[in-house]
């Protein structure tokens, strides 16, 4: 009898076994192919732009990032977000990069490798052979460090410390495991002057940088964010501005154009410039038009084409600067204006949205530097504050792009897929740009849906 038994025990466990390993291979199945982005075909210009990293990385470079990219889509998708659209990284996530030879590299804390090979994204991608390192601290906590020593920085650059005052920002470096403390003057009595009056710990690195300037920004600007006064969908309000242009005349605007503000007497205003960034639909009031510099159009300002007719585009929906945004979403004159994805090599901009990752290839299209170029991630968690308007601007992405008076609110995207990754705010020799993902989920906290398309 009891063999009996034994016997259709082992039968049950054994039919169960091959249940459970379908089901789970089915769902890696549907996990690998189900969340990877549709790709188009490679065109003759997406070959010659992965020739040309291929020259400047490496043979192979190409292959594998395209690759790589795939892998942090399949990364993410696996990942909880809050109400607001926030990703919420595991405990024991350290973050990721990408390494020379354009391959993702996953780090993970060792005490949590177990159940880093249980969570459904990391867990499938290291199984399928993608490289991980062990690191001490998990994302978060090393995001948490870098704020608590950008506090202390600034609080000892407001009682007059020169070795805080002669920091142009912090950031964080995942695949050192350590905070970045970047200083206009770099040299060693500077860092050593640091360590002893503001801060000291094994934690830290020194890198040189330049102090960042947003120009075109004002104090009063800054302020101006309250979400009470939050306006949507009275069109009345800007009717005016739509009747300067003839209904008859079309007129397409691509992601890089030049634009500016009008200039103003009541209220006083000198001309600003900018560049387009990318188009975008709002899904509440179903109008569209496109994004660019939050610190240089107001809600309500005119958009100007930078050119000898100055064709009105359209009139600022909504602007924010501050905190981890600098956007506005421009509303572009309906029947006159058209948005296109055409970057200025032609090439088509997708609407795809992409993580910034430490040493990610990306490119920029602004109105002044005109054309396209190309660059890498250098830091892609930077806080700074900005001297002249004093507005602390956080979850910034630094990178070794220059830039010039005017590229602001032109779109930032990936060299590789050509997927949308934020749009430019500030920098000369180092381009810093605000992430997609901080624009649509900050506008959606605005009660302000936008779809990228």
């Amino acid at each position: 009898m009891y063999k009996k038994f034994f016997s259709l025990f082992l039968a049950l466990v054994l039919v169960t076994s091959v249940f459970v390993v379908t089901v789970i291979a089915s769902q890696n199945q549907e996990f690998s192919e189900g969340r990877i982005p549709v790709r188009e075909e490679l065109t003759a210009l997406d070959i010659a732009v992965d020739a040309e990293m291929d020259t400047i990385h490496g043979e192979g470079f190409s292959a594998n990032h395209r690759k790589a990219s795939d892998q942090v889509h399949l990364l993410y998708s696996g990942f909880m977000t809050n109400r607001l659209g926030d990703v919420m990284y595991p405990d024991f996530f350290g973050g990721q990069y990408f390494d020379d030879d354009g391959n993702l590299i996953i780090l993970v804390v060792e005490s949590g490798l177990e159940r880093a090979y249980s969570h459904e994204a990391i867990g499938y991608l290291l199984g399928v052979g993608v490289n991980y390192r062990v690191v001490e601290f998990s994302n978060t906590e090393l995001s948490e460090i870098s704020d608590e020593i950008f506090d202390i920085v600034r609080e000892k650059a407001r009682n007059g410390c020169i070795y805080a005052l002669n920091v142009s920002g912090v950031g964080t470096r995942v695949d050192i495991g350590a905070a970045t403390i970047h200083l206009v003057e770099y040299n060693a009595h500077m860092i050593a002057g640091f360590r002893k009056y503001v801060y000291d710990s094994p934690l830290i690195v020194f890198e040189q940088l330049d102090r960042i300037i947003i120009e075109g920004a004002s104090y009063s600007f800054c302020l101006d964010n309250d979400p009470d006064d939050y306006w949507l969908g009275n069109d009345d309000l800007f009717d005016s501005s739509y009747q300067e242009i003839s209904p008859m005349v079309e007129i397409f605007v691509d992601p890089g154009d030049p634009v500016r503000t009008r200039v103003g007497i009541f209220p006083p205003r000198r001309e600003e410039e900018a560049s387009v960034g990318f188009r975008v639909r709002c899904i509440q009031t179903n109008f569209t038009g496109f994004m660019s510099a939050g610190h240089v159009f107001r809600q309500g300002d005119d958009v100007i084409r930078r050119s000898i007719v100055g064709s009105n585009l359209g009139v600022t929906h909504r602007s924010l600067f501050g905190g981890r945004m600098d956007a506005a979403v421009v509303r572009q004159i309906p029947n006159v204006v058209t948005t296109t994805n055409r970057l200025p090599n032609g090439q088509t901009l997708s609407a795809i949205l992409a993580t910034p990752i430490l040493n990610q290839p990306v490119s920029m299209a602004g109105g002044t530097t005109r054309g396209i170029v190309n660059g890498q991630v250098t830091n892609p968690n930077f806080r700074f504050e900005c001297p002249c308007c004093w507005t602390l601007l956080s979850n910034m992405v630094i990178t070794n792009i220059p830039v010039r008076r005017g590229d602001s609110g032109g779109v930032v995207f990936t060299t590789s897929h050509r997927e949308t990754s934020g749009l430019v705010v500030a920098g000369r020799n180092n381009m810093v740009f605000v992430p997609v993902h901080n624009i649509f989920q900050d506008f959606r906290t605005f009660g302000m849906h936008l779809q990228r398309w």
